[in-house]
């Protein structure tokens, strides 16, 4: 996983976590051995359909988010 990441340490692009009990969207900030740290974030509570424009019911994180890698089911580029 952090071998994956590291090249987009830093930049706009956004990734997608899917995590144990919420999924969260962000920029990755930085990344340890036992967290990802994500800026620009957003909680998801419902997705709504995956080909639509935003999520249905999301709200903004309004600092940087910690993410336990352990919590973390998986993980993807998704630009909603």
């Amino acid at each position: 996983m952090k071998k994956f990441l590291l090249p987009f340490i830093g930049t706009d692009q956004k990734f997608t976590f899917i995590c144990t009990n919420y999924i969260y969207s962000g920029q990755i900030e930085n990344i340890s051995k036992d967290t990802v740290v994500s800026k620009n974030a957003q909680i998801i509570f419902e997705t709504g359909p995956i080909n639509q424009k935003g999520w249905r019911n999301s709200e903004d994180f309004p600092h940087l988010l910690f993410i336990a890698r352990q919590s973390i089911e998986s993980y993807f580029i998704l630009d909603k």
